[in-house]
């Protein structure tokens, strides 16, 4: 046990408590919760023990080893193989757990949504040597789930993963196909818009050439302040009063024949 092995037990627990809550009631995601928790306060009782008495350990083996040389102790030299047989049969025993699923590996991983399996991708490896959990990512997708033992596949077949493997090349390629589809859109778009601006430019040009009064283009806007004090912004003709008529008089006919 050491400080590396005790942050990745936190982070596996962290991966864990996330999970959690999304599915609060998993028992395997619960029991791998309390193993794990149990797991961190062991590491750092060991760790604060073995800080403590590593100094008295250290003289006493330097005092041990000025006395008597270890390896003419045939009980020490028997140890001392045999501490060497089980460090070298522990990495055989991890390589053996991850010969089929490492990091990076790509496998069917079970869905929590519809319970079928798809083609995901693993990123990391977590829980203990009974209790495996595999962080995924779905073909596809960008969000991470977590898996155990029994809910993921290896593809061990050639074929198969050489299809997988080109079916997420071929996502890849959709992805940035539609991404350059939709940035192009945007320019055919912008393009279109100056082109528009421009014509009605060159229109109003020409219709202020031809003597046409186009609104907002020529002459003075209706929401300018009226030089009138009485005037109204926005109101066109105020304050000028009403508009005088002369009166209307009836034609008056002579029988003389003269008006």
């Amino acid at each position: 046990m050491d400080a590396k092995e005790l942050e990745t037990y936190e982070y596996q627990l962290s991966q864990v408590n996330l999970a959690l809550e999304k599915d609060s009631s998993n028992a395997e995601f619960l029991s791998l919760k309390e193993e794990l928790v149990n797991l961190i306060s062991l590491t750092k009782d060991f760790l604060a023990a073995q800080s403590s008495s590593k100094n008295t350990n250290q003289s006493n083996d330097d005092a041990k080893a000025s006395q008597t040389d270890p390896s003419s102790n045939p009980s020490n030299k028997n140890g001392t193989q045999a501490k060497s047989t089980k460090e070298k049969a522990k990495p055989s025993a991890s390589a053996t757990s991850n010969v089929l699923l490492n990091p990076g590996d790509t496998c069917m991983a079970k869905y929590a949504g519809d319970g079928k399996y798809y083609p995901a991708k693993i990123t990391t490896i977590g829980g203990s040597s009974d209790t495996r959990i595999y962080t995924v990512v779905f073909k596809g997708y960008d969000t991470t789930e977590l898996v155990t033992a029994s809910e993921i596949k290896p593809v061990t077949d050639p074929k198969k993963r050489s299809l997988v493997e080109n079916e997420q090349e071929s996502d890849k390629d959709r992805k940035r196909k539609k991404n350059e589809k939709k940035t192009e859109s945007k320019a055919a778009k912008a393009a279109e818009q100056m082109e528009k601006q421009k014509s009605w430019q060159s229109f109003a040009k020409k219709s202020v050439k031809k003597g046409v009064h186009i609104p907002g283009i020529v002459g003075e806007s209706m929401f300018a302040s009226p030089d009138n004090p009485f005037g109204k912004v926005g109101v066109v003709g105020s304050g000028k009063g009403m508009t005088q008529y002369g009166t209307k008089q009836r034609h008056k006919f002579n029988g003389n024949g003269a008006e």
